[in-house]
């Protein structure tokens, strides 16, 4: 319900640590690797962009 209400996002964002992190993490310049996990359960929502954070929009 927090995800889908924009709750969590906005508590997320809003904290002090993450907002520090997000400054100095310099994410403009890092480089994603996707690996697959086999050990990850079947019904783990992978292809739901509401549970993961896109740092291209940060």
């Amino acid at each position: 319900m927090a995800i889908d209400d924009g709750s969590f996002d906005e508590k997320f964002f809003n904290n002090e640590m993450v907002q520090m992190v997000l400054k100095y993490a310099h994410l403009q310049d890092r480089r994603i690797f996707k690996l697959r996990n086999p050990e990850l359960p079947p019904k783990t929502p992978l292809d739901n962009p509401k549970l993961w954070i896109d740092i291209s929009k940060l």
